[in-house]
Parts: C-alpha cells; structure tokens; sequence
C-alpha cells in the first residue's frame, strides 16, 4: 500500500462534503476483504477524483425517451442475437436493419416526448458518487482486465490509465460507470467471433450505423443529448458524445482506450475529438468512432490535417504543462487540462530546439498553429533550456510559430518553420524556415485562398478515364466514343472538346464503372450561331493569366424546363452539390451538334471571384499585417512587390472561412505550404 497517495486522497475526502462517508465505505470494502490492488485502484480514482466533475447534469430526462430506446434496443438485438460479427456486417443483415428501422421508427418515432433539462452548475464528483457506483465499476474493470487479451499484458500503471477511469473526458456531463455500460452494450461486442481489434472496429461503426436509424432526429439537437440511448436517434452527438460512448463502451469490453483531442487543424478552425484504442500487441490505433478508416494511424492524421494530439487523462500526467508550470497565468486554456501531448502515438515525431533571443523569461513556450481568425493557436510546449526552449513533440510537415504566451497574450519569438520529410538527410527530415523579410521580390499572382484538398485531389484521379458518348438509339447502342478526359482536371470550370462529324440525338457522360461522376457541374455546348432551341447562356470559364481568349459566344442545352434544368445538381452553379450517379444525359428529340461539355469536378470553392473582396496579410515579427485590400476583377489577384519566401495569408472578407499560409516563389507562383 506504499504505492498510495495518501495526502492525495485525503484531500479528496476533504472536499466531499456530506459524501465523505460514500467514498470512505468504498475504501473500507476493499480494504476489510483484503483486496490489495482493487484498494489501490480505489485510492487512485479518489484521489484524482478532485480533479473532476461534470458541467451540467441532467435535471429532467422524459420517460419515453429512455423507455423507447430501451424498446428499440430489445427489437435490434432480437435480430442479431447469435449472429458472428460477419453476419452483422453483411449487407443481407444492413437491409434487414434498415428496414427495420424505418418501420420501427413509423411506429415509435413520431410520438411526442419534452425536452432534457440541465443544471447550470459544475458538480464534483467527489461530491456526488455514492459507494456502489465506484465499487461496481472497480469490479468491472478488473473482471475486464483479468479476461481480455487486450488487456491481460496491462501493468497496474497502464491499467489504470487506460481501463480503469469511469471518466473518458474531463467536465463531460453524462457519467456511467463500466458495469453500467457493459450492461447497455456488452451483448452486441461479446461472443461475436472478433479476432482483432480492426474486427471490433468495424462491429462499433456498423452497430452505431444500424441503431441510429430506429427512432428518427432527435428533435432536440445535440445540446440536449440524453444519454445512453442517444444510440436509438439521429442528430443528437456531436464528437464529445462519439468519442465518450466508444471509449466507454470498449473499456467495459476490455479494451485500453482513451479519447484524443486535436486543438488545432493544419489550416482549418476548429478542433476535434477521437479515440485510440489498444491492440493486443500494445500499439495504438487512432480513428473517428463512427467513421470506419482502415488505414494507418500516419494515414489517419494525415487525411485528418491535424495538428498535435493530447489524450484526456484521469490523473495528472507527469509531461503535461499544467504538472511542469505552476503559473497559470503563462498556460493557455485549451491546454489547462488533464492532458499529454501523445503525438508520438501515432506519427513520427522529433525533438527540437528554437533559440530564443527575447527579454521576458518563461519557463515554458509553445508552439501554435495557424488560424484563419487571425489568431495563433498553441498546440504544443517545450522546456527552456539555456538559451533555447527544446520541444519534444514536432511533428513533421507541420507549419509552427514558436510563440510565449502570458496571460492570454502571444507573442512570437523565431520565425516560422516547417521540419520537412526528407529520406535523403540523415535526420529523415530538412529545416525550412519562412523568413519575415528577403530581398526578392517578385510580382504574385494569387489564384486560391486554400489548398486544393487532399480528398479534391483523390475525386480527380479517378476521373480520369471518364469518356462521352453519343449514338442515335435511346440505349446508346451503336454509340461513339467523342472524348476521354485523359488528363487531371482543374477543381474549376473547364472545357472537354468533343470529336464528332455529325449530329446525334443522345449524349452521356460517364465513368468506366459504376462510381459516382463526381462532376459538380456539367454542360453540354454548341456555338450560339448554330441556332438551336432549349439553350441557356453558358457559365464562362474563369479569366486566368495567360489564359487563351475564345471570343465564340457558346450556350448550353437542356432538355426538361429551365426551372428543373437549374434545380439539378449539376447545372445549379453549386460546385459543393453532385448527382449521385454514374452519368449524366442529354436527350433531343432531333439530332444536333455539340462541340464540347463544360464540366467542373466536385471541389469546395476555394479560388478567386471576380467582385469578392480579399485581403492578403504578410507574417512580420510580430504576427499578421495587411499590406493590401482589393476587390477581384477576374478569377486571379496580382500583386507587386511581394516577397519571395515571405509567409503569406489571403483572406476573403466577403464569403468563406477556409484559408490556408503560402509563400510566393521567385516567379510569383502562389505555392500552399501545407500542400
């Protein structure tokens, strides 16, 4: 018992008020029976128990809220009690579920039930759990840990860090214990032949698939999340909730799991939550519970473009900031957390050191990502060390700003710097950094304020290959072959000439399989001289640099009324919407001449716009300036007398949030950093 922290748990049982005694009876059963490790266990969740507490907690919960989940979850295991996790993932077993659902929620999911009501105020728990909340949980999770080969390897440490907590996120207002539960959910992840962790994986995602199809929305939204049988609804968890129910679920199973937190994207607002669970070999596997992503954890960080990631702890970590500086003055708040930054886990990571040459001493400095409100986000920390301040956790190919922070205010300190993957340096990476000044200049030429996103990048290659037809016969027997994108289109309008002698009655436009098209927009066009009925003007291709001048005005054609013709997907000027289909068609009653389809893949709206206002900042040493603010006259904006390798950011004032840092090269080519 030397290995407890009696101080420790005096001091929670200081701050129990009315229900020391709870927490006391807890200790006393454990300890009368002589169970050695389930008292340990008990004085390591009382004594970090000062640490927590719940914000907000539910005041009022409807009856039939609870009782037509419960009713619903009774119906769902009826049809797949006995079943193996591959019959349950068959897609035999999906539309049995689906169907399912719908009739379940035709019957159950219109009847009328009032809203959850929350208390307003922080609520400790070691103030508010009772003696048999604490011991069933206990015993649970060392059931768990005796049975599971995920986690009969764990050490007591690891035990309790990972299988252990009834918490799987600090102030989080909903609080179950694992016996609790194993109670709701054990019955769909228990004796279903899963052999892996990816197995288990892929039997969450299709149980949250197929269980939130019964009751319908939740009318209330995710504010008003009830709880456990948020499972049975729709629209009612945002990523807290996910993230809480998926941990809390796989502990109960015998699963190590703990829920991450990026506080920033490369160049995204926002943060996220998500788990990591661990395999029976004791590696991680990081992912979104309910989105199934079977690549690697490096792949899952990359196609997620976050920033550091720090897990949610029960205890106090040793490396976190808040154990290793005592002034919270000098630590911002997204990290005054029970948190450690574990990015490590699940990407390559270095140690590195930034030399700091300011007049303020601090202990700690951070560094912070990009935000377009302008603000730097502070995403991870180092120690100072002489001169320097050594950083433990950069990730590679991440754009820092080595920034301190002092009550509330940042202020940078080095330039900032990317660490690049580089196999030829011995490093495995090279430095490079942007400089706030250069005597290059050149004249810029900007024709995005973002990236062209990865997920943009991969719809692109797979439209090559798309091809359009022609023929006289309604099936397109006997058809031609006028045109094969053989090249990776622009995420813009842009033109497919079409070879073709003669006139046809029925065009298409289709990939080689039965994929979605994934063409934002697509125009069927001939000359306006050409005379033919049913035709609108055609959307003009965006004016670029040195873009080629066609002076031929060209119209489009439709062949339902101009109203429907301008609701469909792909001919609403939306690039953001598609057709979920493979093709699109054009039908005359009466052979006529196209000359080429004018198509646009799906994208997310990113370039320039002619009549939006922009202003470009430049990265000086002190943060953010403006240089310029101008209105778009085409689809570019140009400007003077920028400079090469300078950090640049462009910014839309009149629509849109996502921007992205850039530097202009000796050219005056725009090139994205985090690209």
């Amino acid at each position: 018992l030397s290995c407890v922290n009696q101080e420790g748990v005096d001091k929670t049982l200081s701050l129990a008020g009315d229900n020391r005694t709870e927490l006391e009876q807890v200790l006393a059963h454990y300890k009368n029976r002589g169970e050695r490790k389930k008292y340990r266990a008990a004085c390591y969740l009382i004594d970090n128990m000062k640490y927590h507490g719940s914000y907000g907690k539910i005041e009022y919960l409807d009856n039939r809220i609870d009782s037509l989940a419960r009713e619903a979850d009774a119906a769902y295991y009826s049809d797949v009690k006995g079943l193996s996790h591959k019959e349950i993932l068959s897609d035999d077993i999906k539309r049995k579920m689906d169907n399912a659902g719908k009739e379940y929620c035709r019957r159950l999911g219109q009847l009328e039930y009032d809203s959850v009501k929350y208390t307003n105020r922080f609520h400790r728990d070691c103030q508010e759990i009772n003696a048999k909340f604490l011991i069933e949980h206990i015993d649970h999770a060392f059931e768990m840990w005796e049975t599971s080969p995920y986690a009969e390897h764990l050490s007591f440490d690891e035990f309790c860090e990972y299988l252990l907590p009834y918490r799987t996120i600090p102030g989080y207002r909903h609080l179950n214990n694992n016996a609790e539960f194993h109670s709701w959910f054990g019955k769909y992840f228990t004796n279903v032949g899963c052999d892996s962790l990816a197995d288990y994986l892929k039997l969450y995602h299709t149980t949250m698939l197929n269980t939130h199809r019964y009751l319908g929305s939740f009318k209330y939204g995710p504010t008003m999340n009830p709880g456990f049988s948020c499972t049975f609804y729709e629209d009612v968890r945002d990523c807290y909730d996910m993230a809480h129910l998926c941990a809390g679920i796989f502990r109960s199973i015998g699963i190590p799991t703990y829920v991450a937190i990026n506080l920033a994207y490369q160049d995204l607002n926002g943060m996220h939550v998500f788990c990591a669970s661990m395999d029976k070999d004791g590696s991680w596997k990081f992912y979104d519970p309910e989105w199934l992503f079977e690549g690697t954890n490096e792949e899952y960080m990359k196609k997620k473009r976050f920033m550091n990631i720090h897990r949610y702890s029960f205890s106090l970590p040793e490396n976190s900031i808040v154990a290793n500086c005592k002034q919270s003055n000098l630590v911002p708040s997204t990290l005054k957390q029970l948190c450690e930054d574990v990015s490590a886990d699940a990407t390559p990571t270095v140690k590195y050191d930034i030399k700091y040459n300011g007049n303020e001493e601090y202990p700690v400095a951070y560094l912070a990502s990009f935000s377009s409100t302008g603000a730097l986000i502070p995403v991870t920390w180092g120690k100072k060390s002489g001169k320097s301040y050594s950083f433990d956790n950069v990730m590679l190919d991440r754009l820092y700003f080595p920034v301190t922070y002092n009550n509330c205010k940042i202020v940078p300190f080095a330039s900032p710097f990317m660490l690049k993957s580089d196999p030829s340096q011995h490093k495995g990476y090279r430095y490079t950094e942007y400089t706030t000044d250069s005597d290059k200049t050149t004249t810029g030429i900007c024709t995005r304020k973002y990236l062209v996103k990865q997920s943009t990048k991969e719809r692109i290659k797979k439209m090559v290959g798309i091809h359009v037809i022609a023929s006289d016969n309604y099936d397109y027997s006997n058809c031609d072959t006028l045109a094969i994108i053989d090249f990776l289109p622009e995420p813009q309008l842009q033109d497919l000439p079409l070879k073709s002698d003669r006139p046809y009655k029925y065009y298409r436009i289709q990939t080689g399989s039965n994929d979605w098209l994934n063409l934002s927009e697509v125009y069927f066009l001939a000359p306006e001289s050409y005379g033919y009925s049913n035709s609108l003007a055609a959307p003009h291709l965006p004016k670029l640099p040195n873009a080629e001048n066609d002076t031929t005005e060209y119209v489009c054609f439709r062949d339902v009324p101009e109203e429907e013709f301008l609701r469909r997907a792909e001919n609403d000027g939306n690039m953001q919407t598609i057709s979920a289909t493979s093709c699109v068609d054009l039908r005359f009653d009466e052979q006529r001449y196209m000359t080429k389809v004018r198509f646009a893949p799906l994208n997310a709206e990113n370039n320039i716009f002619p009549k939006h206002e922009y202003i470009l900042y430049k990265w000086s040493d002190t943060g953010w300036k403006m240089i310029a603010q101008k209105q778009a006259t085409a689809h570019y904006l140009k400007f003077d007398s920028v400079q090469a390798g300078s950090l640049y950011w462009l910014k839309n004032i009149t629509t849109g949030q996502e921007e992205s840092p850039f530097v202009f090269d000796e050219n005056g080519k725009q090139c994205f950093v985090n690209e």
